[in-house]
């Protein structure tokens, strides 16, 4: 470089370019982390909605380390996913409202797409409960389902995971088995299964 430099400036231009190093070395790290947990969350049945820039950011709202949450119940809360304490039934006491979180934000968004996508059964999920109580409560309703499992997938992997939706989409099969049943004696209709 040429001109008139003074030392204080020399030193400045060097806390800079170090400081642009650490950056970018940190960044770095993180971008391997996010594609190690999105590697590990794809390793099964893929999470709908969840790509690598969704996952990068709430990874950098809640920490690879997810230890600090007892289970996925709180979790959960913290995100301020989590049913109100102040609703049962019928009937609602009056409670002061958590907002949610930005990490609770971002998996909020990630959930209407899951509605035009491929059919999972978080998609269904969420067509049921937005069917039956309107899409503001599913979107809420299906963000807590999807921090359930992200919590699961960090804590314990894809193979116990798997293992727990599968039993899920039995439990709704044989609900929609029964459902179907109960309306066609309803309307005198005998319900044959396909052969196989």
């Amino acid at each position: 470089m040429r001109g008139i430099w003074r030392k204080a400036h020399w030193f400045a231009l060097e806390l800079a370019v170090d400081s642009d190093e650490s950056d970018q070395k940190q960044m770095a790290r993180c971008d391997a982390l996010s594609a190690e947990v999105v590697q590990a969350m794809s390793a099964g049945k893929p999470t709908p909605c969840l790509n690598q820039s969704t996952v990068t950011r709430l990874l950098a709202e809640i920490g690879p380390d997810l230890s600090r949450w007892k289970d996925w119940r709180h979790f959960g809360s913290w995100l301020a996913l989590a049913p109100s304490d102040a609703q049962s039934g019928r009937r609602r006491r009056r409670r002061e409202k958590k907002y949610l979180t930005r990490a609770g934000q971002i998996l909020c968004r990630a959930v209407p797409c899951m509605a035009v996508g491929k059919p999972t059964w978080l998609a269904s999920f969420y067509r049921r409960i937005r069917a039956k109580r309107g899409a503001k409560v599913a979107i809420k309703a299906t963000a807590y389902k999807l921090a359930k499992l992200i919590y699961l997938v960090l804590t314990q992997g894809w193979p116990s995971v798997e293992e727990g939706i599968a039993k899920y989409e039995q439990r709704v099969r044989k609900v929609q088995v029964r459902v179907r049943k109960k309306l066609a004696r309803t309307l005198k209709y005998d319900l044959v299964p396909k052969a196989a």
